[in-house]
């Protein structure tokens, strides 16, 4: 028997204290049956047959040229972990004729288990074969050299772009006085693109590049993931030659096809919420001028900003992403509180006199944590010098969790505040029990833990107290 048969066989279909017969039988030196053995220092016993091909087809078959039949084979048996019966086999539309075509190329293979007697049948099933696991595997070796040929590619489109940016003519003084904030951000984008022409081009694979994006695996295809370099990629062209750009702008220049514009629509969304992730900030404010996500930024007390923005205190106020990354904000307050939801904002502005009582700037980042919350919060705390504590309250589930790690990511460079995370305790309803739910990080990310593991999740509208509760937490 073939040594590559015999090692794909024992590798996948066979557990240990399991062994195969020596000498196979052979029906005109194409269809072997060999015997499976449960072998221990007292017992051997037959507890299984398997029946495949034995000679390997001499045909050089290309995998682009398979028939129907094959191609059924393929989609079914898309692992060797996949099992089908005689009946899934025939529903899926193969005829006994297609099966036993299939198990003559070694696409397929037949395992027969039996009764601890060793030959009454127990059931039959149809795995993997050999010839199809070989094809598969030639596939994603001929799919690995493609994809690095495509990094090649992708480095050597944007290195050219980044060339001709560094060789531009700089900006004239009387320009960059009046759009310095716009080219800080566009050099962070320069300085993005060249650390990911550094992480491709010592990438080993698709994996790696979605690592270094920060990207979410299960979330993100293969075809997606090709797509949104390809944006990467495009939005740099269009960086390098234009201050201002539109959406349909970005694929119809990449691409200059009929229907280049549109190449993106499908993920716009998510490739703009990647992007905003990858650079800290949004394309707004390098130069997209329509068409884009502009997302709402909701506040509620007193709040200043360079440029003659000013928001009074005791009121719920909203602002911009593409307002904040275009100023630098501060407070008057000693508190600021990062809330999950938008709920909680508009419940402390309704509770009388809270916020003028307690000193207090709240941010709602609204479910998820973007770039404009992480620049408001980096300016408050970077620029308010009567700012005293911070208090972050986010729900009690994985997502919430999520939060509080970035925030708490955030909050590292500024150890002279005092930072609380809030865990409320569904049963409190005494000041001591409420001064209780406010943690420091270490002790609040233990409790956080044990309460996911245990199940006991939680919204923070199911526990929102009033002005007694809050003040409680301040005191602490």
């Amino acid at each position: 028997m073939n040594p590559e048969m015999k090692e794909f066989i024992y590798k996948h279909y066979l557990k240990k204290g399991l062994e195969l017969e020596e000498n196979p039988v052979t029906d005109a030196g194409i269809i072997y049956a060999l015997d499976v053995y449960q072998v221990s220092a007292r017992i051997r016993k037959r507890v299984a047959r398997i029946t495949a091909m034995m000679m390997e087809d001499e045909e050089d078959q290309s995998l682009n040229a398979f028939s129907d039949i094959e191609e059924r084979a393929i989609y079914l048996f898309y692992s060797t972990g996949v099992r089908k019966t005689d009946t899934d086999l025939k529903r899926s539309g193969l005829l006994e004729s297609d099966i036993q075509a299939l198990l003559h190329r070694g696409f397929i293979l037949r395992i027969v288990r039996y009764e601890p007697d060793g030959k009454t049948e127990k059931r039959s099933e149809y795995r993997m074969g050999h010839r199809l696991y070989q094809l598969l595997e030639l596939k994603k070796v001929q799919e690995e050299e493609k994809s690095q040929e495509l990094v090649e590619d992708w480095c050597s489109a944007l290195t050219t772009v980044l060339n001709a940016v560094k060789e531009a003519p700089d900006i004239s003084p009387e320009v960059s006085a009046k759009t310095s904030q716009i080219v800080e951000y566009r050099q962070a984008f320069w300085r993005f693109v060249e650390m990911f022409i550094v992480e491709l081009k010592h990438t080993s694979g698709m994996n790696d590049i979605a690592d270094s994006l920060e990207m979410d695996r299960l979330a993100w295809t293969h075809k997606k993931l090709l797509l949104y370099v390809e944006f990467v990629i495009a939005v740099a062209e269009i960086v390098s030659v234009k201050t201002s750009f539109d959406w349909k702008e970005i694929g119809a220049r990449h691409y200059r096809t009929i229907g280049g514009s549109k190449r993106f629509d499908i993920h716009k969304l998510s490739f703009l919420e990647q992007f905003e992730q990858n650079l800290g900030f949004p394309l707004h404010v390098i130069g997209l001028s329509s068409q884009g996500v502009i997302t709402p930024v909701y506040f509620a007390g007193q709040l200043s900003g360079t440029g003659g923005f000013q928001y009074p205190q005791g009121f719920l106020h909203a602002t911009t992403d593409l307002t904040v990354f275009s100023t630098h904000f501060y407070t008057t307050c000693r508190v600021l509180w990062i809330v999950e939801n938008r709920a909680v904002v508009t419940r402390m502005v309704a509770e009388p006199d809270f916020l003028m009582r307690s000193d207090s700037l709240v941010l709602g980042i609204d479910g998820q944590l973007r770039g404009g919350h992480r620049k408001f919060i980096a300016d408050v705390l970077t620029h308010s010098n009567h700012l005293e504590q911070v208090v972050v309250w986010c729900d009690v589930d994985d997502a919430g969790f999520v939060i509080s790690k970035n925030v708490q990511s955030l909050l590292q460079s500024h150890t002279a505040l005092s930072t609380k995370w809030i865990l409320p305790i569904p049963s409190a309803n005494q000041r001591e029990q409420f001064q209780g739910e406010a943690h420091r990080w270490a002790s609040f990310e233990i409790e956080m833990e044990k309460r996911l593991a245990l199940g006991h999740a939680g919204e923070q509208e199911a526990e929102m107290g009033g002005m007694e509760r809050w003040m409680s937490w301040l005191a602490v």
